[in-house]
């Protein structure tokens, strides 16, 4: 083999190699990039979501519209109902229609009726049954922080103090939350215990905006100051 055939060889191993390198650096940036895509937009009326849902990425090429929020760079169902996208200003929009017969669900501002279910530090968690005057069909989970239990003294709040477990309380929805758990205040009078028994398990009933009372003791509250009806 001559020297010129020598250097062809060398040659074309040389690309040869090159062009391996490329498919190898290749082949992992559609890993990188199908690793980093958004969960796909969605394009049918089919497509039924619940509140808190991640629909898909939020940004230049997808916006939030009626029923969604943005959390974390990304876009949530607010509502139960069906996905859809439109396209307005050459741009597009993701939005939750709601479902037609369906029970109403919890919005914010929505007052609630809610049953405590647990009681922390720095929270309590609830089961939401009622909004407005409409029971659900379905509970609904929720939070009041401690920084949401009153208006004044806030950093004096003790949350069992405030509350016990299977008490029934009013409260407005502040925000979605996290996780599914709608977060709530009653922080304004007319929030709070509406009611309690105690822990024999009798009925107890206001005799202050701080306590509630049965035949056998007294128990600190966070009392909801109900206005009666036509009043």
């Amino acid at each position: 083999m001559t020297k010129l055939n020598c250097f062809l060889v060398l040659i074309n191993l040389l690309q040869l190699i090159s062009f391996n390198i490329f498919l190898q650096n290749f082949h992992i940036k559609l890993i990188v990039m199908s690793a980093n895509a958004s969960p796909p937009i969605p394009s049918s009326n089919k497509n039924i979501c619940v509140p808190g849902d991640r629909l898909c990425l939020a940004g230049n090429q997808c916006h939030a519209a009626e029923g969604t929020y943005i959390f974390n760079g990304y876009i949530y169902a607010s509502r139960v109902g069906r996905v859809s996208t439109f396209q307005k200003n050459e741009q597009t929009f993701v939005k939750v229609t709601g479902l037609s017969g369906h029970s109403v669900i919890p919005e914010v501002g929505s007052l609630v009726t809610a049953r405590v279910l647990t009681i922390h530090s720095q929270m309590i968690k609830v089961a939401i049954l009622a909004v407005d005057d409409v029971t659900l069909h379905t509970a609904f989970r929720g939070m009041v922080r401690k920084v949401n239990v009153r208006e004044h003294l806030v950093d004096k709040v003790e949350m069992y103090e405030c509350f016990r477990p299977d008490d029934i309380i009013l409260a407005r929805i502040l925000s979605l939350g996290d996780a599914r758990s709608y977060e709530m205040s009653t922080s304004l009078p007319e929030l709070g215990v509406v009611t309690a028994r105690c822990e024999e398990g009798h009925l107890m009933v206001p005799v202050s905006w701080t306590s509630m009372k049965c035949h056998c003791r007294t128990e600190n509250r966070k009392v909801a100051k109900v206005v009666p009806p036509n009043t």
